[in-house]
C-alpha cells in the first residue's frame, strides 16, 4: 500500500510590524509541527501552501483555492493543517471547502485535532472558531476606537511613514524621507491646481510605484490627498474626531495646506475630464441657482452653463429661473474672477484683531449671536411665505405650475440662508486667524500677476465664484470669510459681437 501524500497547509492572519512571510515564526511553527506529525505516520509532504496576512474568513484566499486545484489534478491524498482555525473560521465556508475536497477523493486532518472527519465535530469546531472570530473582531472595534480617541494610529504604515518598535509592545511612526516628499509633492501640486490624473502621470514619470510595485492612478492618488494623518488628524469611521499624538506620529503637512486641498474635492461636481481644462475656473462657478456650471464649447469656444439653462430636467422638471445669465463666455468669468480677487487681497489686514473689529463694522451688529437671530427669523419667514402658497393652490387662487416656481424660489433662499448659517462661527480668537491672514496678505501683490493654475489653486482654497444678474462675486469658505467681510462685486456685460466689447465694472 502506497504512503499516503500530504500537503500542509499553513495561514497567518495578521503580520506583526517588521514581519515578512519569510521571517514569520508562525509559518515556521505551523510547518514543523506538520512535518514531525506526518512523518511520525510515514506521510511524505509533498507540498506546503501558505497564505500569508489573510483572514480566516476570506473565502477568496490564493491557498484555498492552489489546495483545491491540487487536489482536482489528484497531487494529494490529504490536506494537514495545524488547527482548524488555520482552515477556516467560517463555518459555511468551512463545509464548503471539506466538501469539495471530499469529492476529490481529498481528506482533510489536523494535527492537534480528533474527530474532525465526523460532520457533528467538524461543525463544532468551525461554530466555535466563527464565535471566536466574532469575539475578536468586536474587541478589536473597540480597541480601535480607544487608539483613535487617544490620536494614535493603527495599522499599517501609510505611504510617507516606517513603523518603528520601542520597547516590547510600542509602536511609534517615524517619516519615510522619500516618501515624506513624495506626499508632500502631491499636495503641492494639487494646490497650484493640477488634477489628479495628471499628479498620478507626474509621480509614476518620477519612477515612484505603489506598494505591490504597481503605477499610482486616480483613486491612489485621491486617497493620499484625503488621508488626514498626513496633517496630524485623525479620523474615526469617516469623522475626523481630533488631532493625532504627534510623538506617534507626526504630521507631513501643514493644516493650511490640507484644508485648501480638500476645498478642491467638492461634492456634486463633475469629475475633471483627463484632458487639459480649457479654463482656469473649471469646478469653481456656481450660478445663481445654487448649482455649478458646466464648461461646454460652443464654435470652439469656451463657456460655462447652468445645467438646467432654458429646459427642465428629468428630476425637477423646471427650467433655471435664471435663465438669461445662465451660459457666459469663460473669458468674461476668468476676467471677473480675477478683478474680484485682486480688490478683495488689496484691502490688506495688519493684524487679526483689525480683521475681527471689520467683520464687526460691516455686520453691524455686536456680535456673531444676533446675525444669527436674523437669519433665522428669516427662515421663518420664507417658510411661512411656503405654507401660504400650498395655501393658495389647495383654495383654487393658482394652479401647480405657479407652486412649482415659487417652491423652487424659497428654497433657493432657504438654502443661501442656511449656507450664511453654517458659514457663521464664534469670533475666534487673534492666534486662531493669524495664520489666514499671513497667508492671503503675503500674496495680495502677486494676485494680479498670478498664471492660471496659480489662481486656480488660490480660488480653490478660499472659496468660489458665484455669478447672479450679471455680476460676480468670490463666495469665501470659512475662516476666508473673516478675512474678507465685503467682498468686491464685478459687474459684467457684453456690448457687441467680439471679444474685446465686454465692459467690467467694480460695484459697492
Amino acid at each position: 500500500m502506497s504512503a499516503i501524500r500530504a500537503i500542509a497547509y499553513v495561514r497567518q492572519s495578521a503580520a506583526k510590524p517588521g514581519e515578512m512571510e519569510d521571517t514569520s515564526l508562525s509559518f515556521d511553527v505551523q510547518e514543523e509541527r506538520i512535518r514531525r506529525w506526518c512523518g511520525e505516520r510515514g506521510w511524505p509532504v509533498v507540498e506546503v501552501v501558505r497564505d500569508y496576512d489573510l483572514s480566516g474568513e476570506d473565502p477568496d484566499r490564493p491557498g484555498i483555492q492552489q489546495l483545491l486545484a491540487a487536489a482536482g489534478r489528484g497531487d494529494a491524498d490529504t490536506i494537514v493543517v495545524y488547527k482548524m482555525s488555520r482552515f477556516s473560521r467560517d463555518s459555511h465556508f468551512q463545509e464548503e471547502v471539506y466538501r469539495k475536497l471530499r469529492q476529490r477523493k481529498v481528506s482533510v486532518v489536523s494535527v492537534t485535532e480528533t474527530g474532525i472527519d465526523k460532520s457533528l465535530n467538524r461543525m463544532i469546531l468551525g461554530a466555535v472558531n466563527q464565535h471566536y472570530q466574532e469575539e475578536l473582531r468586536d474587541w478589536l472595534l473597540d480597541v480601535h476606537e480607544s487608539r483613535a480617541r487617544r490620536g494614535l494610529h493603527h495599522g499599517k504604515a501609510p505611504l510617507g511613514y516606517r513603523a518603528v518598535r520601542e520597547g516590547q509592545r510600542t509602536v511609534r511612526y517615524r517619516h519615510d524621507d522619500d516618501e515624506a516628499a513624495l506626499v508632500q509633492r502631491v499636495y503641492r501640486l494639487r494646490a497650484s491646481g493640477m488634477g489628479v490624473d495628471r499628479i498620478a502621470d507626474e509621480v509614476n514619470r518620477s519612477g515612484f510605484r505603489t506598494a505591490k510595485g504597481g503605477l499610482y492612478d486616480y483613486v491612489g492618488i485621491k486617497y493620499i490627498l484625503t488621508n488626514p494623518v498626513y496633517a496630524g488628524l485623525r479620523r474615526r469611521k469617516g469623522e475626523i474626531i481630533g488631532d493625532m499624538d504627534q510623538a506617534h506620529m507626526p504630521p507631513i503637512i501643514d493644516r493650511l495646506l490640507w484644508d485648501q486641498v480638500q476645498r478642491t474635492f467638492r461634492p456634486g461636481e463633475r469629475q475633471a475630464r483627463k484632458v487639459e481644462r480649457s479654463s482656469w475656473l473649471e469646478g469653481l462657478v456656481r450660478h445663481a441657482c445654487g448649482r455649478s456650471m458646466w464648461l461646454t464649447f460652443r464654435a470652439g469656444q469656451p463657456r460655462f452653463a447652468c445645467p438646467l439653462r432654458q429646459k427642465a430636467t428629468t428630476v425637477s422638471r423646471v427650467a433655471c429661473p435664471h435663465a438669461a445669465s445662465s451660459r457666459i463666455a469663460a473669458y468674461a468669468l476668468e476676467r471677473a474672477a480675477r478683478m474680484c480677487l485682486t480688490a478683495d487681497l488689496s484691502a490688506r489686514f495688519q493684524t487679526a484683531n483689525e480683521v475681527i473689529d471689520a467683520r464687526g463694522r460691516v455686520l453691524g451688529e455686536p456680535s456673531v449671536i444676533s446675525e444669527r437671530e436674523v437669519l433665522a427669523r428669516q427662515q421663518e419667514k420664507v417658510r411661512y411665505k411656503m405654507k401660504k402658497s400650498e395655501e393658495f393652490v389647495y383654495e383654487g387662487l393658482r394652479d401647480n405650475a405657479w407652486l412649482r416656481e415659487r417652491t423652487i424660489e424659497h428654497l433657493e433662499e432657504l438654502r443661501q440662508i442656511d449656507e450664511r448659517i453654517a458659514s457663521l462661527a464664534a469670533i475666534p480668537d487673534a492666534a486662531a486667524i493669524a495664520p489666514y491672514v499671513d497667508a492671503l496678505n503675503s500674496i495680495a501683490d502677486a494676485v494680479p500677476l498670478m498664471s492660471d493654475d496659480a489662481l486656480h489653486g488660490l480660488l480653490s482654497a478660499v472659496g468660489h465664484l458665484r455669478i447672479a444678474d450679471g455680476i460676480a462675486q468670490v463666495v469665501y469658505v470659512a475662516p476666508y470669510h473673516l478675512v474678507i467681510p465685503n467682498p468686491a462685486r464685478v459687474r459684467f456685460a457684453f456690448r457687441g459681437n467680439h471679444r474685446d466689447a465686454w465692459t467690467f465694472e467694480l460695484v459697492s
